[in-house]
């Protein structure tokens, strides 16, 4: 027969096993939690990323136009008149015969 000290023991060991496993419950839970904050927070990280990127691409295209247009051919004969150069109509070269060598 089962003594009340063995029952009393069985129910001891059966309260600590549901408060042990009640324990394991909670610190998983809090754990889920923490790791569902976690990724919520990384995902509008990567969000906010892609917009910087995005604003860095267009300007990045904006800056690509501009040097574009800076560059084009209409501007380079506008700085050519602002440093006073002109256009030449006829180019002479001077010709030297063979038999002419400078000496000193």
């Amino acid at each position: 027969m089962i003594s009340i000290k063995t029952l009393h023991l069985i129910n001891f060991n059966k309260t600590l096993a549901g408060l042990l496993m009640g324990f394991i419950v909670v610190c998983l839970s809090v754990f889920y939690v923490f790791q569902i904050i976690q990724i919520t927070q990384e995902s509008y990280l990567v969000l906010d990323y892609q917009e910087d990127l995005q604003e860095l691409l267009q300007a990045n295209e904006n800056l690509e136009i501009y040097f574009t247009q800076n560059k084009s051919l209409n501007n380079v004969e506008l700085l050519a008149q602002e440093l006073n150069y002109e256009k030449i109509g006829k180019i002479h070269y001077i010709q030297i015969t063979k038999g002419v060598v400078a000496a000193k």
